[in-house]
C-alpha cells in the first residue's frame, strides 16, 4: 500500500512539475510574442501606446497607461493610455508629489496598489481596482511610471520581471520623446533667429544700399569718396548674401527644396549678365575676369536662382584668386545640356576636402571664417532641382574649376 501511495505521490509530483514547465514555457512564448515589433517605428508615442497595450495583455489586465513626470512643474502627465475602464485621456495631469509614481521611482521597485483610485489622483474616477506600478528610470533620471490595472490572473515573479522589461522600453521611448522635443525647440529657436535675420537685419542693410546709391548719384565726388562708396556697397552686398544663404538653407532643411519659378531663358544671356554684374568686384581686387560663351541654347530655369549659383561660384573664385590672377567663366552647349564652368588660378582644393565642400556649413581649415559655408550647398540644391549636376575639378597649387550642367530645351 505504501508503495502504491508513494508511486501516486511521485506521479502527482511529476505531473505538477510537467504542468509548471508547460505553464512557464507558455508564458515565455507569450512574452516573446508580445515583444515582437514593440519598438518598430520612429514615433515614441506609438511605442508607448504599444507598451501600455501589451503590458495589459501580458497579465490579462483591464487597462494600462504610461505616466510621464514633469519634475519642474511637480506634475505627472498621462502620455499613453490603453483601456476604457474610467482611464484618463492622454494629456491628463496630476500632482507628482505624493503620487504612486513618486513612490516607485524613489524606491526603484515595482509596487502593488490595492485600490488605485485612492492612491492616485489621476485615476480618482476609477472603480476600486488593484494595480501594479513600475518605475520608468533611464540613466538615473526619473521619467515616469507604467501603471497596469490588474485582472483576475495571479501575478508571478516572472510576470513582474516581464512587465519591468516593458517599463524599461517605455523609459527609452520617453527619453527619445524628450530628446525630440528638445530638437523641436532648438529648431523653433533657430527659425525665430532666421526671422530676425530676414527682417531686423535685412532692413538696415537695404537702407545702407539705398544710401550708397544716393551718394553715388551725387556730383563732385572725389576718387577717395568713390572708393569708400564701393567698399560700403560690397560689404552690404556680402551681408545680404549671407542673410539670404541662411534663409535658403533653413527652407531646404524644412521642406527639402527651394521654391522655383522656371521659365524659358537664353543660357548665353544669363552668362553675359552675370559677367557684367561681377566685373566691378573683380576689378576692385585686380583680378582679371574672362567670359567665354560658345553656342546658344534655351534652358527652362528660375533665372534668379541660376544667377545665384553663378554669382556664388564667381564670388568664391575671386575671393580665392590672388591679385593679378584670372577667373574664367564659360558657357558651352554640349548635346542636350548647357555646361557652365568657373575656373580660377587660386591655391586649389586639397583632395581630402573635395567631397565635403558641398556640405552645409563645412569650410576648409585654411579658409574658415571667410563665409558661412552655405553657398556651395545651396548651389548644389538649386542645380539638382533643375535636374542638373555640379562638381569640382581641382589640383593643389593649380587652381579650381567648378562645373555644373543644366538640361537644354532647344538650341538656336
Amino acid at each position: 500500500m505504501k508503495k502504491i501511495i508513494g508511486c501516486l505521490m511521485a506521479g502527482f509530483g511529476i505531473g505538477v512539475a510537467t504542468w509548471w514547465v508547460k505553464q512557464f514555457t507558455s508564458e515565455e512564448d507569450a512574452f516573446r510574442e508580445l515583444l515582437r515589433g514593440l519598438t518598430v517605428g520612429s514615433n515614441p508615442d506609438a511605442v508607448l501606446y504599444r507598451v501600455a497595450e501589451r503590458s495589459t495583455k501580458l497579465i490579462r489586465g483591464t487597462a494600462a497607461y504610461v505616466e510621464r513626470v514633469d519634475v519642474e512643474r511637480d506634475e505627472v502627465i498621462a502620455a499613453a493610455v490603453y483601456g476604457t475602464h474610467g482611464m484618463p485621456p492622454a494629456g491628463t495631469r496630476g500632482p507628482y508629489h505624493g503620487s504612486v509614481a513618486e513612490q516607485v521611482i524613489r524606491t526603484g521597485e515595482a509596487a502593488f496598489v490595492r485600490d488605485v483610485s485612492k492612491s492616485h489622483s489621476i485615476l480618482a474616477s476609477m472603480n476600486h481596482y488593484p494595480a501594479v506600478v513600475l518605475p520608468l528610470i533611464s540613466e538615473d533620471e526619473a521619467l515616469g511610471a507604467l501603471i497596469v490595472i490588474q485582472g483576475k490572473k495571479r501575478l508571478t515573479g516572472h510576470m513582474i520581471a516581464h512587465l519591468q522589461s516593458m517599463a524599461d522600453t517605455a523609459a527609452v521611448s520617453l527619453r527619445r520623446a524628450s530628446s525630440l522635443e528638445e530638437v523641436r525647440q532648438l529648431l523653433h529657436n533657430r527659425e525665430e533667429m532666421l526671422r530676425v535675420l530676414a527682417h531686423d537685419l535685412r532692413n538696415p542693410v537695404n537702407t545702407i544700399s539705398m544710401a550708397t546709391a544716393t551718394l553715388r548719384s551725387s556730383t563732385g565726388l572725389g576718387q577717395t569718396q568713390e572708393k569708400v562708396i564701393e567698399m560700403i556697397e560690397r560689404s552690404a552686398g556680402r551681408m545680404n548674401r549671407l542673410i539670404q544663404d541662411l534663409i535658403d538653407n533653413a527652407v531646404i532643411e524644412h521642406s527639402g527644396k527651394l521654391p522655383m519659378n522656371a521659365k524659358e531663358e537664353l543660357a548665353d544671356n544669363l552668362a553675359e549678365e552675370v559677367c557684367e554684374l561681377t566685373r566691378i568686384q573683380a576689378k576692385a581686387k585686380t583680378v582679371h575676369l574672362r567670359c567665354q560663351i560658345e553656342g546658344r541654347a534655351i534652358v527652362i530655369v528660375d533665372r534668379d536662382r541660376l544667377l545665384q549659383v553663378l554669382t556664388n561660384l564667381i564670388d568664391n573664385a575671386i575671393k580665392f584668386t590672388p591679385e593679378g590672377g584670372t577667373v574664367t567663366v564659360k558657357s558651352e552647349v554640349h548635346q542636350n545640356e548647357v555646361r557652365f564652368s568657373v575656373s580660377d588660378t587660386g591655391p586649389g582644393i586639397a583632395k581630402a576636402d573635395r567631397d565635403r565642400i558641398f556640405q552645409p556649413f563645412w569650410q576648409a581649415p585654411a579658409t574658415a571664417h571667410l563665409g558661412a559655408g552655405l553657398g556651395l550647398a545651396i548651389a548644389k540644391q538649386i542645380v539638382e532641382q533643375h535636374s542638373g549636376r555640379i562638381w569640382v575639378e581641382s589640383e593643389e597649387g593649380r587652381g579650381s574649376t567648378f562645373v555644373f550642367t543644366i538640361p537644354a530645351s532647344s538650341s538656336n
